[in-house]
């Protein structure tokens, strides 16, 4: 067998096992994504089985800073409604950290908003799509339809010391070739601890087709397009919102 075959079969056998070592590496963080929601669930599931306390009865002003982070996770094998409270949220964002290394995950968007005790906050991360119909006297009206991440926030401080929060989540998207949208949400009602985070995920998001290469090989002229695959997977969206107690000064 000559040196190039020799030197190509060798290329070939790299790259065939850096490629198991990455699935495998990536296979093992969203195992570690999964169980760190299991943990945060059951700390919520301790939690829950408190007395919910009265709403504080002081008349007044209080402001709450919410800090939230929206996460979309591609290549979810089976994504699963979870709802959790993580005391701390370095290892979460260890974990994003390194998931958005392997292309794992996007982060969508990061607001910190601060908000007066009671009222309702909203963000939104989309598109507007404008649609053409006809009023009631035949003329033309152009309205525009939404579609993309919403989340909307309500806290209510309680006598504990803990902060009650509503959270709404919405995806929606754009049917293809069509003025239609198609949305999933859903509802949260958790009595937080002051700076805990509630953490909740399982909103799938679209079908798409992604292009994965093998690092380094991937990128070599002539042959670096052997390394390369078409996979289509279906993402899910993650949600962490942290609210904190602003003292009156």
């Amino acid at each position: 067998m000559s040196r190039r075959k020799l030197a190509l079969l060798a290329l070939l056998t790299i790259a065939i096992g850096v490629f198991f070592v990455l699935r495998h590496s990536q296979a093992a963080s969203l195992r570690q994504l999964t169980e760190l929601l299991e943990r945060g669930k059951r700390q919520l599931k301790r939690f829950g089985e408190l007395p919910l306390a009265k709403v504080d009865p002081k008349g007044e002003v209080r402001q709450i800073d919410m800090e939230l982070l929206l996460v979309e996770v591609l290549d979810r094998r089976a994504p699963t409604p979870a709802a959790g409270l993580l005391e701390c949220t370095d290892e979460l964002t260890d974990l994003i950290r390194i998931l958005k290394s392997q292309n794992l995950c996007t982060v969508q968007s990061e607001p910190k908003v601060t908000i007066i005790d009671g009222r309702l906050a909203c963000t939104f991360i989309g598109q507007e799509n404008p649609v053409l119909t006809v009023s009631h006297e035949n003329d033309p009206v152009v309205h525009f339809q939404r579609f993309g991440i919403m989340v909307q926030v309500k806290p209510r401080t309680l006598s504990d010391g803990r902060i009650h929060i509503e959270v709404r989540a919405d995806v929606s998207s754009k049917l293809a070739g069509d003025n239609g949208i198609v949305g999933r949400y859903v509802d949260i009602a958790a009595a937080v601890p002051d700076g805990q985070s509630l953490v909740f995920a399982g909103l799938r998001g679209e079908r798409r087709k992604r292009m994965w290469k093998t690092p380094l090989v991937g990128n070599l002229p002539l042959i670096g397009s052997w390394f390369h695959f078409q996979k289509e997977v279906e993402s899910e969206h993650l949600f962490l919102v942290t609210p904190r107690r602003v003292d009156a000064k």
